[in-house]
């Protein structure tokens, strides 16, 4: 009985675990970084517009943060598209291939 008890408060511990890992990921997954705000202020997808989607979404190459495409500055590198949270590193972007 006492060995039942104890794989029960192991298979609690570890879904309590795994729930306040899911939360701490949650909070930080809808940040989206403008040009304008760079990473200041936090917005919902769609850039806290009603009914928007965040199906726009890109990874700026420079840094790793996500924006929304329509916010973001673009350069066309061939047959497709880099986009870039601001031009600052875009600039950063171009001195690294640049060498």
């Amino acid at each position: 009985m006492g060995l039942l008890r104890f794989a029960l408060w192991i298979f609690i511990f570890l879904i309590a675990i795994r729930l306040i890992g899911r939360l701490l990921r949650a909070s930080f997954h809808f940040e989206i970084i403008t040009p304008q705000s760079h990473g200041n202020q936090r917005q919902p997808p769609g850039g806290g517009q009603p009914g928007r989607a965040a199906a726009d979404m890109v990874q700026d190459p420079s840094c790793g943060a996500w924006i929304a495409a329509e916010h973001a500055v673009k350069i066309n590198a061939g047959a497709t598209t880099q986009y870039f949270c601001s031009q600052q590193c875009l600039d950063n972007y171009r001195k690294k291939l640049n060498g």
